[in-house]
């Protein structure tokens, strides 16, 4: 939650990229621009107050619970993280990013590719370390199952969430 207002207040006070555009009719779109930054302040700061007990509780549960139920939490962890790198995956494959031409924009379309693996293998590395350290591969397929769902619903958010925010 710190983060997050720390991150809005700098974009407010030194970022600034809410400020300086103008509207067809020639007016400032400043308000426009606070207004969005205050939307999604409010909207940020309700997802971390949600998300993080939420992802804090699925923690605890894979270093105290039994296998099974253990195997569940870091499946549902594992999924949660990665759901938004699956959204954008889904949304801009990286064989199409890859096959830009444009010596400028080819540069950029490649570390898009690499941000959005880096969001899908990092926690599908992390869900490995965690099953050999807390020896859940004997419950690989609810660890799997969960981690599948979990990805899925989580994609399915951050589509919702990048909807509602470009609907703003």
């Amino acid at each position: 939650m710190l983060a997050t207002l720390l991150y809005y207040l700098l974009v407010l006070m030194v970022g600034r990229r809410w400020s300086g555009g103008t509207l067809d009719d020639g007016t400032s779109a400043d308000l426009l621009g606070l207004r969005s930054v205050a939307i999604m302040t409010a909207l940020w700061l309700t997802g971390s107050l949600v998300a993080g007990p939420v992802l804090g509780l699925l923690g605890h549960i894979v270093r105290v619970g039994r296998a099974s139920t253990s195997a569940l939490a870091a499946g549902a962890l594992c999924g949660l993280l990665a759901g938004e790198g699956w959204q954008a995956l889904v949304l801009a494959p990286p064989w199409q990013l890859l096959t830009v031409t444009d010596p400028h924009h080819a540069e950029f379309f490649r570390g898009v590719v690499v941000g959005q693996l880096v969001k899908i293998v990092l926690p599908i590395v992390v869900l490995a370390w965690l099953a050999t350290a807390h020896r859940l591969w004997r419950s690989w397929p609810m660890l799997f199952t969960a981690a599948i769902s979990s990805g899925a619903l989580s994609a399915a958010l951050w589509h919702a969430l990048y909807a509602a925010a470009n609907s703003v």
